[in-house]
C-alpha cells in the first residue's frame, strides 16, 4: 500500500539441487481497493533451473487481469551461489558485468540497461532487468 510505482522489485532466489526447479508466482493488485475481490490482479511466473553448468531463470510474460503495475521499475534477480558466475545473458545477450554498488545506485531508473554483478562477501549474484510485463529467459552460466 502506498507504494511508490517505480519501485524496483527484488526477487531473492535460492537455486534448487541440481537438475531440479525452484519456482515463484507474484500477485500484485491495486492494493488501494476491493477490486482483488473482482479478480482484477496480474501475475508473473518465475522458474529457476538448476543444472550442471548453469543455471536458468525464466521470467513469464505478466498475466494481467485488469491490472497493470503502474510506471516503470527493474527487476533485481538475487541469485545466492556458491561461486561467482562465468557469464550472465538475458535473452541470448550477454551482459556487461559491473560493481555491486555501481548496479544497486542504478535499480530506480536506467530502465533500459541489462547489467549483473557479483559480491564475493555475500554470495550474491545481482541482475537487474527493466521490467515490460514481457518473457526473459537468464542463463547464468557456472
Amino acid at each position: 500500500i502506498h507504494e511508490k510505482p517505480s519501485y524496483p522489485l527484488s526477487l531473492e532466489i535460492f537455486p534448487a539441487a541440481e537438475n531440479q526447479e525452484a519456482s515463484f508466482e507474484l500477485y500484485e493488485d491495486e492494493g488501494e481497493n476491493n477490486d482483488y475481490k473482482k479478480d482484477i490482479y496480474c501475475k508473473t511466473r518465475f522458474t529457476c533451473l538448476t543444472l550442471k553448468s548453469r543455471y536458468k531463470v525464466n521470467i513469464q510474460k505478466r498475466e494481467e487481469k485488469g491490472y497493470i503495475p503502474a510506471g516503470k521499475r527493474n527487476l533485481v534477480i538475487k541469485l545466492h551461489l556458491e561461486n561467482k558466475p562465468k557469464s550472465v545473458l538475458v535473452n541470448s545477450s550477454k551482459l556487461k558485468s559491473v560493481k555491486p554498488g555501481s548496479l544497486i545506485e542504478s535499480v530506480n531508473g536506467d530502465f533500459g540497461k541489462l547489467v549483473w554483478s557479483w559480491d564475493d562477501k555475500t554470495g550474491i549474484c545481482m541482475i537487474k532487468v527493466p521490467d515490460a510485463g514481457t518473457a526473459n529467459e537468464v542463463v547464468i552460466n557456472k
